[in-house]
């Protein structure tokens, strides 16, 4: 199978009227399809071997004119410098190899010939192709794929999209059209330069000139054309000879190359792989925290409703607590307001009452101090008798009447005590020891002060008495007045009896 040669760079053989041969063919420079603008773009990862174009040759008195695109191939053999008799040097040494590149992109085979001596080597003499249709742009942008991860550095592709040869290296592919170089001139005599048969013929052409020149000459001349396209031949020959067996003797290398570059893309694969991982987790952190935060301030919003709600409840509570307290206040002043006047109404009575009791006492002392001035014995016995009724009616727990000071059964004689002042112990001491008292005449003075002592005794007469007096005060300090007063007088008969009296 033969590689398909991009026709915009062939052109046919131009003869110039001196009948000058037409310029053997000359190969052009490789282009490096790694140095275009644009990796991404790049049709063949490893660039191929460029066909070779014939170059005609221009009187140097004559104007250069830039050839034109013919759309059919002329065939090499067409050229009057080549012999009709010439023969198929070139084919045996074609091979067709498995692709060696399996990304689709590079030629399935390896020429031993140059694609432009293809034709002189296995077609006929002349060789006219129809032209072929142009393949329409497609509708819709073209689909990327991913390449081969053998292949370093391979980028994806756009699918179903073919370009030509790429020869501006500075533009991409996509903006630069197809163009073909003129040759330059001193790149033409460099390559002439390359061997013995072409300065021969450099020579000979100073030699004659522009003369017309003869048959023999002719002759000459077409016979170094034919020595030169034969030297090109066996150099060609050569190279891709040469070609084949750097293509053979480094299969092994390139193929450990490919290895250790599978080995580079695997750990990157596998290091994009954990990156996608991490930032996977990453995301799936940031999601969790972005839920964390948002359920954070859910709670903090419902805690602050919450919090609300509670000081709400609070406030009310403490405005029915001081509606409250205001009205218990209210209430309280009216108590107080109605216990007063009830007091007040409770002390005008007590202090009539009062009144009272005392306007019977004075006429009670009145006619006791009658019935004393008289002297009479009579009135000292009944005076003692009623000390004593006094005194069963306060024992026996009567319901009595409040009682004075002055109503008590003072142990006085002579007169009606209506102050604690009253009561004194000269008075008290005549009381006890007085011989009209009935009962006592078989007693002696220690005995009459015990039995005054039993009904006098500060407790049996706060239990007895006091409650039922309404000047509490003035009686309790007469009653410890005569207590203190029998004291005194048990202690003094006590000492009595002690010294033998």
């Amino acid at each position: 199978m033969v590689t398909n040669v991009d026709k915009s760079l062939l052109r046919p053989p131009v003869q110039h009227d001196l009948g000058k041969p037409a310029r053997p063919l000359q190969e052009l420079d490789k282009l490096d399809m790694w140095r275009t603008g644009n990796q991404r773009y790049n049709r063949r990862p490893y660039p191929s071997a460029r066909p070779k174009i014939f170059i005609s040759e221009t009187p140097r008195n004559k104007r250069r004119v830039a050839p034109k695109l013919n759309p059919f191939i002329n065939d090499p053999a067409a050229s009057p410098a080549d012999s009709p008799l010439k023969p198929n040097l070139f084919g045996a040494f074609h091979f067709e190899l498995p692709n060696p590149r399996p990304n689709g992109y590079g030629p399935d085979h390896v020429d031993l010939v140059p694609p432009s001596l293809e034709s002189l080597a296995r077609n006929p003499r002349f060789v006219r192709r129809p032209p072929e249709t142009p393949k329409a742009a497609p509708a819709n942008p073209p689909q990327t794929h991913e390449p081969g991860s053998a292949i370093p550095g391979a980028f994806p592709m756009p699918d179903g999209v073919e370009h030509g040869v790429h020869c501006n290296t500075n533009t991409g592919p996509q903006q630069a059209k197809i163009q073909t170089k003129q040759p330059r001139e001193r790149k033409r005599r460099r390559d002439n330069d390359d061997s013995e048969i072409g300065r021969l013929k450099k020579a000979v052409r100073r030699k004659f000139g522009d003369d017309v020149l003869g048959e023999e000459e002719q002759l000459l001349l077409k016979q170094l054309d034919a020595l030169h396209v034969n030297y090109n031949y066996r150099t060609h020959l050569f190279k891709y000879r040469e070609a084949m067996e750097r293509a053979s003797n480094g299969d092994e290398e390139r193929a450990q190359k490919f290895a250790r570059r599978d080995v580079v893309v695997e750990k990157l694969v596998e290091m994009e792989s954990e990156e996608e991982e991490k930032a996977k987790k990453r995301r799936e952190m940031e999601e969790d925290e972005r839920q964390r935060l948002e359920e954070a301030r859910r709670r903090e919003r419902e805690k602050a409703r919450k919090q609300k709600e509670i000081e709400e409840i609070e406030r009310e509570r403490l405005r029915r607590w001081v509606e409250e307290l205001a009205e218990r206040g209210r209430q309280q002043e009216q108590e107080r307001l109605q216990r007063e006047a009830r007091e007040k109404e409770e002390a005008k009575r007590r202090a009539y009452e009062d009144m009272e009791a005392r306007r019977r006492i004075q006429e009670n002392i009145r006619k006791a101090r009658e019935l004393f001035s008289a002297g009479d014995a009579g009135s000292i016995r009944r005076q003692f008798e009623e000390y004593e009724g006094k005194w069963i009616e306060l024992k026996d727990g009567r319901q009595l009447p409040p009682l004075c000071f002055n109503i008590l059964p003072w142990p006085i004689l002579g007169c009606i005590a209506t102050q604690p002042s009253d009561i004194t112990r000269q008075r008290v001491e005549e009381f006890v020891y007085h011989p009209l008292r009935s009962g006592m005449e078989s007693k002696s003075r220690r005995d009459r002060v015990r039995m005054e002592m039993l009904k006098w005794h500060p407790d049996k007469f706060d239990a007895k008495v006091l409650g039922k007096v309404i000047d509490a005060d003035q009686v309790a300090e007469g009653a410890g007045f005569v207590a203190r007063y029998l004291t005194q007088l048990m202690e003094e008969e006590t000492e009595k009896e002690n010294r033998g009296y």
